[in-house]
């Protein structure tokens, strides 16, 4: 949430970051993109997705198709429904 906020709202000069935080607040506003913060249990295909990349032995991994494991996650996410975190 704080790199989202620092993108989004700017920082001053003398941040340790600030060039590579200049340079993607400047990205956004030219192509008119907005950047925001979700948490994890709010996201869950992309914490599937997260799992799935970290169990994968090769650099790359293409996806074409819809793994069948994220289809649930897919429906829970577009209905907002969030799974109980053990």
């Amino acid at each position: 949430m704080l790199a989202v906020n620092l993108i989004n709202d700017g920082i001053p000069g003398n941040h340790t970051q600030s060039i590579i935080i200049h340079e993607a607040h400047g990205l956004l506003t030219r192509t008119d993109t907005t950047l925001i913060h979700i948490y994890r249990s709010a996201n869950q295909c992309a914490d599937h997705l997260a799992h799935m990349g970290a169990e994968q032995e090769e650099d790359l991994i293409v996806v074409v198709d819809i793994p069948i494991s994220l289809t649930e996650f897919l429906i829970r996410d577009g209905l907002n429904i969030r799974r109980i975190l053990d």
